[in-house]
């Protein structure tokens, strides 16, 4: 299954990147065949990730059964800042086509979106940091204080 889902990307990388080659140059335009070609790329990657994640399913299931409650919930409140983040692409590939005035605001949307994920995903990672301070702080005060 998972020789199947990685050749299935292959093929769809190398039909993207055909078409984002173009045909000739005397009447290539990038929007054109960025447009064309794109989408494929996109399924490609996907594909590829799809496969990791076939093999690796029994490990997955494992490491997600040992962990522990707490880092099984860090784990969960990841997955909205990941979706922020995602949703930045919109904005980025509708700048590739936009104009000089239209950029400035696709481009802030974009950076406001990333930076609203890196954010969350900071104070979520924060929320494990304070616990590990404070239990070390309270380790060098009771062995630092007997003698």
């Amino acid at each position: 299954m998972t020789l199947l889902l990685y050749l299935g990307a292959m093929l769809c990388a190398i039909y993207g990147n055909s078409l984002l080659r173009g045909e000739d140059i005397s009447y290539r335009e990038e929007t054109r065949e960025l447009a064309a070609g794109s989408p494929y790329l996109w399924i490609a990657v996907i594909l590829w990730l799809f496969g990791d994640l076939v093999s690796n399913w029994q490990r997955l299931k494992t490491w997600w059964r040992l962990l522990e409650p707490p880092a099984r919930a860090r784990w969960l409140a990841r997955i909205p800042a990941v979706f922020v983040g995602l949703s930045s692409l919109s904005p980025l590939s509708a700048a590739m086509s936009a104009s000089p005035d239209g950029l400035r605001e696709l481009l802030g949307d974009a950076l406001g979106r990333i930076s609203f994920a890196v954010l969350l995903l900071l104070l979520i990672n924060m929320v494990n940091w304070r616990p590990r301070i404070w239990a070390a702080a309270q380790a060098l005060r009771s062995g630092g204080g007997g003698g």
